[in-house]
């Protein structure tokens, strides 16, 4: 079995005091799907794209992905993209009196 790298991870130890890459990447995307340059429901650029895009390994852009969907920014059905979403709020109960 080979070793896991920090890159592997997005850690990078010449950055320790900012977040992980994969965080990084991440923050990209919401602030993209958020104000309208990437539409909901519209498929998001691959791993291997991303991961050009930003200067980080596959692995890395692989994991933004990853975490983008469980934040709930992103869906992922296999054999397709990821597709952007864009979160509702909750809803507020309303109270009567």
């Amino acid at each position: 079995m080979i070793p896991a790298t920090d890159d592997d991870y997005g850690i990078d130890d010449d950055r320790p005091d900012q977040p992980p890459l994969y965080v990084e990447v991440t923050q990209d995307l919401i602030a993209r799907i958020h104000d309208g340059r990437i539409r909901h429901a519209a498929p998001l650029p691959p791993a291997r794209k991303l991961a050009a895009d930003h200067g980080v390994s596959t692995s890395t852009a692989r994991r933004s992905l990853q975490l983008l969907a469980a934040l709930g920014w992103a869906r992922y059905v296999p054999g397709h993209p990821y597709q952007a979403v864009r979160p509702q709020p909750p809803a507020v109960p309303v109270t009567r009196r």
